[in-house]
């Protein structure tokens, strides 16, 4: 018997998986049209007000940065590197 929270196989963890992918994917992008609305002013529009494109950056940073760490660990772990594993993604409820 092993250890809570401890996968019996080493194999995809689904909903792990959709959450980090999800989380990459819609922080990148919330983060590219922060960045390109706060640097809109070069562009010609130099008297817009910068706060929003400056929530979008945090936000984006926000559900960027873990889901970047997910997928370097997602990939390590799929293609099989020395020191990567599954386990080391958070549990989604793929347990259960």
């Amino acid at each position: 018997m092993g250890m809570a929270g401890e996968r019996r196989n080493n194999s995809l963890p689904p909903r792990a998986t959709l959450w980090i992918l999800g989380m990459f994917s819609v922080g990148t992008l919330v983060l590219l049209l922060g960045l390109g609305q706060y640097y809109d002013e070069w562009f010609g529009e130099s008297d817009k007000e910068n706060s929003a494109g400056l929530s979008m950056i945090g936000l984006g940073a926000l559900m960027c940065i873990p889901g970047s760490y997910g997928a370097v660990v997602l990939f390590g772990s799929w293609r099989r590197w020395e020191g990567y594993s599954y386990d080391q993604l958070p549990n989604y409820g793929d347990d259960q």
